[in-house]
């Protein structure tokens, strides 16, 4: 099973603040006009996906937990 803090690089225990923080410099190395053709764009493309995805499941989650708890 994926971890999605490892994808970015951040802990368990991190703020939501500092979890945009990371996703946020992750998607500005990772975008796609940084990158050519070829094999580094199709690793950029990948890895953006996969912190996208990271991310919006990890908000979703702490969504549904700050819901549940109220």
């Amino acid at each position: 099973m994926k971890n999605n803090y490892a994808i970015l690089g951040v802990s368990e225990f991190a703020t939501n603040e500092e979890i945009e923080l990371k996703y946020n410099e992750l998607i500005e190395k990772y975008r796609k006009d940084r990158f050519l053709e070829g094999e580094a764009g199709n690793y950029a493309a990948k890895r953006l996906n996969e912190v996208q995805v990271a991310y919006s499941e990890i908000m979703e989650y702490r969504h549904q937990n700050d819901f549940d708890n109220d």
